[in-house]
């Protein structure tokens, strides 16, 4: 179903929501780029073309000379992805105006003046005008050009603070939102009343607010049982990389309180730390991580009803030496 019906985001969310559809989103894995990329290569086969000629299927002229046929069948080789999505991330993975780098001063200047001209119509008009891809526009507009006079930068206030968490508690109340999937940030941005952007309360929630609202206790620093633990849960999954890895499925109340994003940023500084990581496969990773990340039991600062006290006069205290503790606590 997912493969033939073109749901956009609100209509899977609700589906999601009210008839417990089940569908993965976010980033699209290594291996479910292979997929893709073989059934690529499969429909220039059946079609007789090569894969360039494609392309005039994935960019047709309009949404009326859209192939769905030729889609579905891309679909089906990621089966847990809606075909809207399939359909966004091929096109733009294929697009020869994406990945460009860095903007420019003159290129947000280009956008500013084609969307005063043409309004948000980024595949027909923006997209030609700036040269770069109508995603790469939209996200570009969206995240840092527009209401830019009117944003903030640097350090975030208490009263900016305060202000974001209540906006985003009572969005989560209204529509029953998970703050790591599907909270509108383009609204929690409109009711900060631009003084921040998306992606500026995205990741203040994520990285700050969110750890805050989440822990019952003292916040707790990342340990070396930790990176154990977390090491041995990733192990236990039956993924072939770590980006199929469901981060946020990794919390465990009787484990830790941090978030799918903080275990995500561990994980990636323990892989960086091998060398030649980067011509691994995420087997030959595990293997690593599991013999050299021992477990160590969190060091337990004294608790106030027990102070230090200091030696006896009568009975100095004998000299005497400990091994240092190394852990990646303190990494940030």
């Amino acid at each position: 179903m997912l493969a033939t019906r073109w749901w956009r985001p609100n209509q899977l969310n609700e589906l999601a929501k009210n008839h417990g559809l089940v569908f993965k989103k976010g980033r699209f894995s290594a291996t479910e780029e292979k997929q893709l990329s073989v059934a690529m290569e499969k429909a220039s086969k059946e079609r007789g073309c090569s894969l360039e000629a494609l392309d005039a299927l994935v960019f047709p002229k309009s949404d009326d000379e859209r192939d769905s046929a030729f889609w579905a069948g891309l679909a089906r080789a990621v089966p847990e992805r809606p075909l809207i999505a399939v359909y966004h991330h091929v096109r733009r993975k294929r697009n020869p105006l994406g990945g460009q780098g860095k903007w420019t001063e003159s290129e947000d200047d280009t956008l500013k003046n084609a969307v005063l001209e043409h309004g948000e119509q980024w595949e027909k008009k923006v997209s030609p005008m700036v040269g770069r891809s109508a995603t790469d526009c939209r996200d570009r507009w969206r995240n840092h050009v527009k209401h830019r006079n009117e944003r903030n930068s640097g350090t975030w206030t208490r009263e900016e603070e305060e202000k974001l968490t209540r906006i985003v508690n009572e969005l989560k109340a209204e529509y029953g939102k998970d703050d790591d999937n599907d909270l509108l940030w383009t609204t929690v941005a409109v009711k900060m009343g631009h003084t921040r952007g998306r992606t500026q309360c995205r990741m203040k929630w994520f990285v700050i607010i969110s750890l805050r609202f989440k822990t019952v206790n003292e916040k707790k620093r990342w340990s070396q049982a930790d990176s154990f633990i977390l090491v041995h849960k990733i192990d236990s999954l039956d993924v072939r990389d770590d980006t199929e890895v469901d981060w946020n499925s990794l919390a465990d109340p009787d484990w830790n309180t941090h978030s799918g994003h903080t275990m995500q940023r561990r994980w990636r500084h323990m892989k960086r730390k091998i060398d030649g990581h980067e011509n691994m496969t995420h087997t030959e990773i595990m293997d690593v991580l599991r013999a050299t990340t021992k477990y160590a039991e969190p060091v337990q600062p004294p608790k106030p009803s027990e102070p230090i006290k200091p030696p006896s006069k009568r009975s100095p205290a004998k000299p005497f030496t400990s091994k240092e503790t190394v852990s990646d606590s303190d990494m940030d």
